[in-house]
């Protein structure tokens, strides 16, 4: 014998009146739940470069200009704080110019660095800011 599903036994059962409505509600309300739990998780999961980035060779010469592509710029403040995590990484660079709007930090060698080795040195001070390099080119 199966019994039907009522909304009426549910209330006979916890002994808290509400309709179907209030169920709809609880619905989403456990949606936003689960999406609220799985935001704050990405937001402390680390951030990676992409693998190309990770195995760049060769040299930057004096006088290079750097272009670094960042994903997470969103205002005047994260450019501030991007522009001190490169001084950080680089206290010889010259020039340190960053826009939120393009996503992009400039700044200028003053001595011949290996691509790795400067790479590095920005993902140790950016990536722990919340934010991650994408693309690094240099002239």
């Amino acid at each position: 014998m199966t019994r039907n599903f009522r909304w009426e036994q549910i209330m006979e059962i916890t002994g808290i009146p509400f309709n179907r409505t209030d169920m709809v509600v609880l619905f989403i309300l456990a949606i936003l739940f689960i999406f609220g739990i799985r935001v704050v998780v990405s937001f402390f999961k680390r951030p990676e470069a992409p693998e190309e980035l990770r195995e760049e060779n060769g040299i930057y010469e004096a006088g290079s200009r750097v272009t670094v592509t960042i994903d997470g710029m969103m205002c005047g403040m994260c450019e501030i704080h991007v522009k001190d995590a490169v001084r950080k990484a680089q206290p010889d660079a010259k020039d340190v110019t960053a826009s939120h709007e393009s996503g992009k930090v400039r700044f200028t060698l003053t001595k011949e660095e290996k691509i790795s080795d400067l790479l590095s040195a920005l993902h140790e001070t950016i990536d722990p800011q919340g934010y991650r390099i994408i693309d690094m080119t240099g002239k």
